[in-house]
């Protein structure tokens, strides 16, 4: 089991406990799930909300060439030089679209044990929320 130290971020614990030679790093891959938010900030950089979600399809598609190694995806994310990977989820407030977010991590998941991937054991989420939601049954 991985132990992440104090104030030590996904990909760091993954390249500390994963690293590999030829400089493998940990990739981040970020979904931005919705633009939609439960809150009206002042300070939020995000002027033009509304009220639209990511397509699952969407999702399913970069995860199918990220995974395969697709030559439309440049070496940014390939298997090759990247030891791990963080999924990433944004928005708006990504807990408005929590049921997204568990069919796309189930998705990556299953990918990876059809296709022996070696990210299956070397994977983390990361949602980026202003937390409101958070304790809400569907979360």
């Amino acid at each position: 089991m991985i132990k992440f130290r104090e104030n030590e971020e996904y990909g760091d614990s993954l390249n500390r406990y994963f690293y590999e030679e030829n400089n493998k790093f940990t990739r981040n891959i970020t979904f931005q799930i919705t633009d939609d938010c439960n809150l009206c900030c002042s300070y939020c950089y995000q002027h033009n909300k509304g009220h639209h979600k990511m397509p699952f399809e969407v999702a399913k598609k970069l995860i199918d060439e990220i995974l395969t190694n697709d030559k439309s995806i440049n070496n940014y994310v390939k298997s090759e030089n990247a030891i791990g990977i963080v999924l990433e989820f944004i928005g708006g407030e990504p807990f408005l679209e929590v049921n997204l977010i568990d069919k796309i991590i189930d998705y990556f998941i299953e990918k990876c044990i059809i296709l022996h991937h070696p990210w299956i054991d070397r994977f983390r989420v990361s949602i980026c929320s202003n937390g409101v939601l958070y304790f809400t049954p569907k979360v």
